[in-house]
């Protein structure tokens, strides 16, 4: 029942990023009607990603627990398929999915840096994420982002 549980969530989650792209793609369009509705599914199918999840896994974890799972597994998991989906798209010769990779892994990569900057440092802060690659800063955001170069205007900021 687990396994049938994440993948129902992986499917919600992927719908819902579908939905933000159609939601971008109908605003660049002049189409705000549709934006907003696909927007709204969006939304929609990330929640009920998220109930589902809570079924599979049961009760979240303690945050120590959570910080475990999501800098010593998640993390190197996602860099471990970056690396091997960049390859493939090299051998392809895929010059936007070699891109992609190479600013995932950017991003990755630094992110395992966030939690020892906050155990150095362990305030409160603002992060700022960049629409475009998802590179974050913490505390400002650069005036072009370090991965992918996009000006600060694209950064979203997190705050508490």
């Amino acid at each position: 029942m687990e396994e049938k549980l994440l993948t129902l969530a992986g499917l919600l989650f992927r719908q819902a990023s579908r939905s933000t792209m159609y939601a971008l793609r109908a605003d660049k369009d002049k189409r705000p009607e549709l934006a907003v509705l696909f927007q709204a599914l969006a939304e929609s199918h990330a929640r009920q990603a998220q109930r589902f999840l809570v079924q599979a896994r049961g009760t979240v974890g303690s945050t120590e627990k959570n910080v475990a799972i999501a800098f010593t597994e998640e993390l190197p998991t996602f860099i471990d398929l970056y690396e091997n989906l960049q390859r493939e798209a090299q051998e392809i010769g895929s010059k936007a999915l070699i891109t992609g990779c190479k600013h995932s892994l950017g991003v990755e990569r630094m992110n395992r840096n966030l939690l020892q900057r906050l155990s150095d440092d362990p305030q409160v802060r603002r992060y700022y994420v960049c629409d475009f690659c998802g590179f974050v800063s913490p505390d400002n955001a650069p005036e072009f982002c370090p991965i992918c170069t996009a000006p600060k205007k694209r950064f979203i900021e997190i705050a508490p």
